[in-house]
């Protein structure tokens, strides 16, 4: 298990400064957020893979800036629109094979389509948009986002064996907390199919903080997440309001990856 950082954590800087600050600190491994458009552009790709090859940066996940426009590309009554989804969203298959990418973060549906948008033809969308990425060695991750179509446990139930091979998920504590849920009932939805992670810490004020500045206990999180057989990377994902400085940011990565470390040894031990 590794730590990793979002360049969302940056956001609304540009995602190249974004990842050339975690590049500097040392973060071996990033989602990767994309901002607008033109960082889809061969010329912007290039000059990311330079930042991440001269600092062996792995860019482990990438997220569409249009994350808010999947439920009008993918659960939608407008026969065009879902052609045009899926013509946009190759340019993101395409920039993560250039990025050497291996996962797309997918918020899909909105809430509110739920009732209105029929299950069974929203997964066939799904599945199409997967069958597409795997052309490009992508796997399409469904996010629990909290005003979206999963982000709650028992619609993860619902979706997840229309998807068959393609269901596959990113696991999301603030958007949990958000709506309430208490982690391990997600987790434990989405237990065997869940592709990454996306941490952060809370308070009785605040949903979102960086790890180690709250009250959450990421070793407990370790456990339960090894003994659901996950042992990939965990992303810290947080807003730039949500802490003080990038000296902040990089103490709460280097915190996850000391509990990370005391994980595995303490596992180690127990084999």
């Amino acid at each position: 298990m590794r730590c990793g950082v979002s360049t969302a954590c940056f956001y609304p800087l540009e995602t190249l400064e974004s990842l050339k600050r975690l590049a500097d600190s040392g973060v071996p491994v990033v989602e990767l957020f994309f901002c607008t458009d033109s960082e889809l552009d061969d010329a912007y790709l290039a000059r990311i893979m330079d930042v991440a090859l001269s600092a062996r940066i792995e860019i482990s996940s990438a997220h569409p800036f249009t994350a808010p426009m999947e439920g009008f590309y993918f659960a939608t009554q407008c026969a065009s629109r879902p052609k045009d989804g899926f013509s946009l969203y190759r340019r993101y298959f395409e920039a993560c094979r250039v990025l050497g990418c291996s996962k797309l973060v997918f918020h899909g549906d909105h809430d509110y389509n739920v009732d209105k948008y029929p299950l069974v033809q929203y997964a066939n969308n799904v599945t199409e948009l997967a069958a597409l990425g795997r052309e490009y060695g992508v796997t399409l991750c469904h996010e629990n986002v909290s005003y979206c179509r999963l982000g709650y446990p028992e619609r993860v139930r619902e979706l997840r064996p229309l998807l068959g091979q393609d269901a596959a998920f990113v696991l999301d504590l603030k958007q949990a907390r958000r709506n309430r849920v208490p982690v391990h009932c997600m987790l434990q939805a989405m237990r065997g199919a869940i592709r990454q992670v996306h941490i952060s810490d809370h308070s009785e004020a605040e949903t979102c903080l960086a790890p180690g500045a709250g009250r959450f206990s990421f070793p407990e999180l370790f456990r339960s997440l090894g003994r659901a057989g996950y042992d990939e990377d965990v992303i810290i994902e947080v807003y730039s309001s949500n802490y003080q400085s990038q000296a902040e940011l990089i103490h709460s990565f280097r915190y996850v990856r000391q509990l990370i470390e005391q994980y595995e040894q303490a596992k180690g031990e127990t084999i």
